[in-house]
């Protein structure tokens, strides 16, 4: 993959964790997120190996409930629309000495050790092989065809430390807004079949 094609994909995997906030949250707020896109290196060189990006909440919050457990399962929802590949190549267990270990393998891994493997298998058999072949693949078009490098917030205005490379300014993403809207409808869905496993003999 091409150095450009993986910030859009890190982009477009953050984005899903993005709009699944956007959809479970009623008091969403954009001052109270951040979207940033981080180097992964090599560490023995130091040499640029790939992007990692984070879309977080001001504040530390340890409690999973459902609404952290669908906001986390959705990057990789977003990456398999987008690479068209199953949702497993993104959503499975971290190998630590691989660049893979980023992305949704990192995400594979809070759930995991959150609410166990037999919870996170089933809601990811339920993504890949039923919710994946239900969602509507050309709402996602306007946004998975936009130059986000058009989003990145002025350096001059931010300290950035090391690791961190941009900050996407994801509220000026009007496709975003507009994706909510429609999807919002089959992400009810999503949001109501993964509650089912995520209840069961809590």
């Amino acid at each position: 993959m091409q150095i450009e094609e993986k910030f859009k994909t890190v982009v477009i995997h953050e984005l899903g964790h993005c709009l699944a906030r956007m959809l479970t949250d009623f008091n969403f707020n954009e001052d109270d997120y951040s979207l940033r896109i981080d180097s992964v290196l090599n560490r023995n060189t130091g040499q640029f190996l790939d992007y990692e990006g984070c879309f977080r909440r001001k504040g530390n919050y340890n409690k999973i409930e459902i609404n952290e457990v669908v906001i986390t399962l959705y990057g990789c929802i977003l990456q398999s629309l987008y690479l068209n590949e199953d949702y497993i190549k993104c959503f499975s267990p971290s190998q630590i000495d691989s660049i893979e270990f980023y992305r949704g393998k990192k995400d594979y891994d809070i759930l995991y050790h959150k609410i166990g493997a037999d919870k996170v298998s089933k809601m990811r058999s339920y993504i890949n092989e039923i919710f994946l072949n239900k969602i509507e693949k050309s709402d996602f078009k306007d946004l998975f065809n936009l130059d986000f490098k058009k989003y990145i917030k002025d350096k001059d205005e931010l300290q950035l430390d090391k690791k961190t490379l941009y900050y996407i300014e994801f509220y000026r993403i009007n496709e975003l807004s507009n994706l909510a809207e429609k999807h919002k409808s089959q992400f009810n869905e999503f949001f109501n079949e993964i509650k089912q496993i995520f209840e069961k003999a809590q």
